[in-house]
């Protein structure tokens, strides 16, 4: 009896964790982040200049589920979302050419692997992208 006593209260503690996280995520990623560092799992021609161009851009996400991406002058809007348990981000990024010809992009999700107050940790399909909170 003491073992089933035991496992329901780990299981509740287990989907309680899962619930804060997800609402947690959600407030923790709004606000401004810096790329300090992209590392490529996989090799990619051109990988060293892609690093070297990513670092310094920054990403604010706010509260509405919009996106800005400032990489130098260059500046992409979209939108993102959290999966339900706030593991995993989706975007979708707008295009800045004129309509008719702009487009939307629709990004391979992210999976979330870290999230505090200053730092976060994203893994795409070839690449892990560091973020520090901007100040």
């Amino acid at each position: 009896m003491k073992n089933t006593s035991f496992l329901y209260i780990l299981f509740s503690l287990f989907i309680h964790s899962l619930a804060t996280a997800q609402s947690e995520n959600k407030q923790i990623i709004l606000g401004c982040w810096e790329v300090r560092q992209v590392i490529f799992t996989k090799e990619v021609e051109g990988s060293d200049e892609i690093s070297m161009e990513a670092l310094g851009t920054i990403v604010c996400f706010d509260k509405e589920g919009t996106f800005t991406n400032k990489q130098g002058q260059n500046i992409t809007k979209g939108t993102y979302k959290l999966s339900e348990n706030g593991r995993t981000i989706y975007q979708n990024s707008v295009s800045e050419i004129p309509a008719p010809n702009n487009h939307i992009q629709e990004d391979v999700p992210g999976q979330i692997m870290m999230l505090s107050a200053t730092e976060l940790q994203i893994q795409a399909v070839v690449m892990i992208l560091y973020f520090r909170r901007g100040e």
